[in-house]
């Protein structure tokens, strides 16, 4: 009878144990991320939900919504245990990663860290400058190339499987995403009987993305 009562919990230990392993997983915390992010983004572009329930704090609202998985994105990453081979060559892919990303929000302000130039905040010239003139989302391409050489640097093969999987959710939906709600919200203000308050219009027109 003893037994029969520990098998359950041996299992519900297991099953805690299996959660806490998913949980410190960065492939997963960038999954979550990148969705949040990017849906929070259609949700104001496509039916203004956070001008609509917000107002003037819909930039707020945004933040408050993506931030906790980026940050459990960070820990993740840096909780990663180095592994028995390492490469040099990860520092300076590092470098080239961070670059990229400097020079981006340079360019868009540092608002744009929390897509606040999508929200009016941040640089809002209407023609792509610095960076932009020769690479369409450098901040998103350094992103990729920080976790890979992170990868390189400590020996871990998973974290360069993350940066592939950054590229995807990132340069290729998300910065899709962020183009395709310029373009409407550009339309939006260019009707007068449509137009409504959220993303700067400014800002709306811009081609760049991250």
């Amino acid at each position: 009878m003893a037994l029969l009562g520990v098998a359950p919990l041996t299992t519900g230990c297991m099953r805690m144990a299996s959660l806490k392993a998913a949980l410190r997983e960065p492939a997963l915390w960038l999954f979550i991320a990148a969705t949040t992010n990017t849906s929070s983004l259609a949700a104001q572009a496509w039916w203004n939900l956070h001008t609509r329930l917000f107002g003037r704090r819909a930039w707020l609202a945004h933040a408050v919504i993506i931030l906790p998985a980026w940050a459990g994105l960070i820990v993740s990453v840096r909780s990663l245990r180095p592994g028995r081979r390492r490469w040099r060559l990860g520092r300076l892919i590092e470098g080239m990663g961070a670059i990229l990303v400097g020079l981006g929000f340079l360019e868009l302000g540092p608002a744009s860290a929390i897509n606040g130039d999508l929200f009016g905040f941040g640089n809002p010239r209407a023609q792509p400058g610095g960076i932009y003139r020769v690479m369409e989302n450098p901040i998103y391409s350094g992103y990729g190339l920080l976790l890979f050489g992170r990868a390189l640097r400590i020996g871990r093969v998973r974290l360069a499987i993350v940066a592939a999987e950054s590229l995807l959710l990132l340069n290729a939906i998300e910065a899709g995403v962020e183009r395709r709600a310029r373009a409407r919200t550009s339309a939006l203000m260019d009707s007068p009987r449509r137009c409504k308050p959220g993303f700067s219009a400014s800002v709306a027109g811009r081609s760049r993305t991250r």
